[in-house]
Parts: structure tokens; sequence; C-alpha cells
């Protein structure tokens, strides 16, 4: 009985593998019917020709400022934020004294964005109101003639991070002293890190936090 085991087992191998052998024919080579005594050539399918629809997702990563509408107000260029708060965004004047508007058209002025004042290299002090929360990355680079300025105590983030962009006051060469106004209670990440001669900064007692990286 073990012996007819053994040789039925040999019998279902040979039997597989032949089936196997078989598959792997019909799948390699051109599709064929068999039709009573005559062998019918089926149209072989060419995948070559077929193409995927080109599909642009440039539009997904583009960010709410660029495709919110620029608008100006004097020297200053701006955008009106989905909460209808405005973010300045560009400065086109040469003055060396600038004041930021509180307000423009009723709407509250809350931040300065990316590159803002990028290059002013005439600007030598700038007058920045409480109810600024954020600056945008490299907001005030290259700013030369730039030699101190006061922190809103209202500033809440420095749009950047450690890896990829750089804080507001990038390559402000001659800005030496930053001065935290009376009741602010932190230093946000990365913001003074990028000021390569600073020597003095002044804060109150009240600040109970100091970010990362941000001298």
């Amino acid at each position: 009985i073990q012996r007819r085991k053994i040789k039925m087992g040999k019998t279902f191998k040979k039997i597989l593998c032949s089936l196997l052998v078989v598959v792997m024919c019909l799948t390699s080579a051109p599709l064929q019917g068999f039709v009573g005594m005559e062998w019918l050539s089926l149209p072989e399918i060419n995948f070559g020709e077929f193409e995927l629809p080109k599909i642009d997702f440039s539009s997904w990563f583009d960010s709410k400022a660029s495709a919110a509408e620029t608008l100006t107000y004097g020297d200053f260029k701006y955008v009106v934020n989905d909460d209808g708060t405005i973010a300045i965004i560009g400065y086109t004047g040469t003055s060396a004294a600038v004041t930021l508007p509180n307000q423009i058209n009723g709407a509250i002025v809350t931040s300065i964005g990316r590159e803002a004042f990028s290059n002013c290299t005439a600007l030598k002090e700038i007058e920045l109101h409480e109810g600024i929360v954020s600056f945008g990355s490299s907001a005030f680079r290259n700013c030369d003639s730039l030699t101190e300025i006061v922190i809103p105590s209202t500033l809440q983030r420095s749009e950047n991070s450690e890896y990829v962009n750089p804080g507001p006051f990038e390559d402000c060469d001659n800005l030496v002293k930053v001065t935290f106004a009376e009741g602010s209670t932190s230093v946000v990440d990365y913001l003074c890190r990028d000021i390569p001669n600073l020597k003095s900064v002044v804060m109150p007692k009240t600040v109970e936090y100091i970010g990362r990286e941000a001298f």
C-alpha cells in the first residue's frame, strides 16, 4: 500500500508539471484558438501605444499667498488672508524710516510675509505695531542699514524652520540691537538666529520662554 501511495504521488507530480508547462506555453506564445481541425490566429494586442493622460500637479503646491490677489497701499504690497486680516508681502519705497500701518481699509495688519522688506538697503528703522503675530522667512533680509528693531509682544511665530528657511533677519549685517516690547512672554523659534553681528538683546522680565535656536 505504501509503494502504491508513493507511485501515485509521483504520477500526480508528473501531471502537475505537465499542466504548468502547458500554461507557460500558452502565456508566452501568441494567442491562438483551435476551431475544428484548423488553427485560428487571434490578433496580437500591443499595449505600447497606450499612454496615460498627463496631469499637472504644480497648482496643488502653490501657496495661498501666491493665489491671493496682490493689492497696494501706498508703498506697501499686501494680500488679504482667509480670516480677513492683512499680510504685508512687499515694500517698494526708499524711505529710511518706515511705520507699518495698523490697518488697511478697516482690516488689521497681522503679518509680514516672506521677503517683504528684503534688500531694502536704505531702511534704517521700522516701527512695528502691537498686533503683528508672524514674520515670514527672510522678511528683512539684507536690510544693511537697519541697526536696531523692537519686536512686538504679540509676535507668535517666525515662519521658518531649522533645515529649510532662514530667519527673518537673515544677513542684516548692521543689526546690533533687538528689543522685545513690554509684555512679551516668549522669543519665538529661530527669530534672531541669522543675525551675524547681534550684540545687545533687551527683554522684559515677563519673558518665560525662549524658543529653539532663537539666537
